[in-house]
């Protein structure tokens, strides 16, 4: 049982654009048996383009009922039928959105005829509803109205019936598939393997699009496609992915490193973090005469950029993540604003005045106490030794991966034989890696996985 289902909408973006128009047909796999459609006021006003696109103005929609008067009726006429749409995931995106803002959670399984059709017809310049339709000789008297473009989607179903083998078609495989971007194939994701590495997506002319990480490659990419769409730009994302591949690290940590530095290079039009490569301010603290830790930031040259975050202390792109970072570290560890550097006076810093400072900017506190406090801050985001080694698991059981810092410095990472990983050997195993460049996210990525990984093979050299 079916629910043949077309949306006219504001806009692309489920989560601000409103349904304007929805059409549904009740099809029992060989007639239809029932059948709605109606305007309905968006609580909004439509942009020209969709005027143009729909005919529909705001004058049409002024009376039409609101989206929770026909809700009712939408579960009805969907209830415990598959949704079938031409892209379904964006009507059912839209479904689900409006029936959210009305507490209710909608959930459908559905059929999508325009990936129905990829896989059926392969190499068409276009999958549009509307060309379809002309190809097949579908009628389609108004493109872009709900209930036309509901008509012309059943009939492309039909002729998709047909198509299938004898007998009742069985389209669970189909219904599997409807969470993949239009260009991907089941076939493509069983390729993909259960283990730990790095994985891309390209669209069809090789762009690269999305650089990712995961301990289970196959599952990750996966979870890119299970969700609803949930914005215009994940939308398009998933339509221009046509190609997905993949590189084991065997290390989580080597996977992890390998993603920031190939999004550095590569910088993907989807990746949104660890895209920077310009840091232009950098933390440093120093022992001075008084006795005291003192916390302090400079703002970076370029010809200084690269020597300041290889040191152990942090460096930012701007300013306001430099100030975040520090008001959570005074706040965090009770440090003095003025030791920080955050608040110029020449008495009391501000907390001081409000019981947040024990008052090293006035000698109540002892160095020693307040030090320690000012190192347990700094020690998340510094290594404990200048010189040491991970050892960890390789691509396959017979060898270890490799990750080296020299001088407090990221040099690279490698893989080595399995019998050659002694600590006697260290040289050996030095030589083996690929030279890495290090930065900010790098040293974030080690130290947070040496917090987090107690168990792990640490050799200082």
């Amino acid at each position: 049982m079916f629910a043949i289902i077309d949306l006219e909408t504001t806009g692309l973006n489920p989560r601000d654009d409103r349904i304007i128009e929805i059409a549904i047909l009740q099809y029992d796999g060989r007639e239809i048996i029932d059948t709605f459609s109606t305007l309905i006021n968006p609580e909004q006003h439509l942009f020209p383009f969709v005027t143009r696109l729909t005919g529909l103005s705001d004058v049409d929609l002024s009376d039409a009922p609101r989206f929770y008067e026909i809700a009712r009726r939408v579960v009805q006429l969907t209830e415990k039928r598959v949704l079938v749409a031409h892209n379904a995931r964006f009507d059912y995106a839209f479904l689900r959105r409006e029936f959210l803002r009305l507490g209710y959670h909608f959930h459908r399984r559905q059929l999508c005829t325009e990936r129905l059709c990829r896989e059926q017809f392969s190499g068409l310049p276009s999958y549009k509803l509307s060309s379809l339709c002309r190809k097949f000789a579908i009628p389609l008297p108004h493109s872009h109205r709900a209930m036309d473009d509901a008509a012309a989607t059943l009939k492309l179903f039909q002729h998709l019936q047909m198509l299938r083998a004898h007998g009742q078609p069985d389209w669970q495989t189909a219904l599997k598939e409807t969470i993949l971007p239009p260009g991907i194939r089941r076939e493509q994701i069983a390729a993909l393997p259960e283990k730990t590495g790095v994985y891309f997506f390209y669209d069809a002319g090789g762009q690269l699009l999305y650089i990712g990480k995961s301990i289970n490659i196959r599952k990750r990419v996966m979870g890119h496609f299970s969700g609803d769409m949930k914005s215009l730009r994940l939308h398009n994302f998933k339509n221009r992915i046509q190609q997905i591949r993949c590189e084991i690290t065997g290390s989580d940590l080597v996977a992890q490193l390998l993603e920031s530095d190939l999004i550095k290079k590569a910088q993907p039009l989807y990746n949104r973090s660890q895209k920077q490569i310009r840091y232009r301010y950098a933390i440093f603290s120093e022992l001075r005469d008084d006795g005291y830790l003192h916390v302090y930031w400079r703002a970076l040259s370029r010809a200084q950029e690269k020597a300041a975050t290889a040191q152990p202390l942090l460096a930012f792109s701007n300013k306001k993540e430099l100030s975040a970072f520090l008001d959570n570290l005074i706040i965090r560890f009770r440090l003095c604003q003025k030791l920080c550097g955050v608040h110029k006076t020449n008495g009391a810093c501000f907390h001081y005045h409000i019981k947040l400072c024990a008052g090293a900017c006035t000698g109540e506190e002892s160095p020693e106490t307040y030090n320690q406090r000012v190192e347990s801050g700094l020690r998340q985001f510094v290594y404990d030794a200048p010189n040491f080694i991970i050892i960890a698991e390789g691509r396959t059981e017979r060898e270890k991966s490799v990750v080296v810092i020299e001088n407090g410095s990221y040099r690279g990472f490698g893989y080595v034989s399995s019998r050659n990983v002694r600590q006697d050997r260290i040289s050996c195993l030095r030589k083996c890696i690929q030279n890495r460049l290090d930065n900010q996210d790098i040293r974030r990525i080690i130290i947070r996985y040496l917090q987090t990984h107690q168990n792990l093979t640490v050799w200082e050299y």
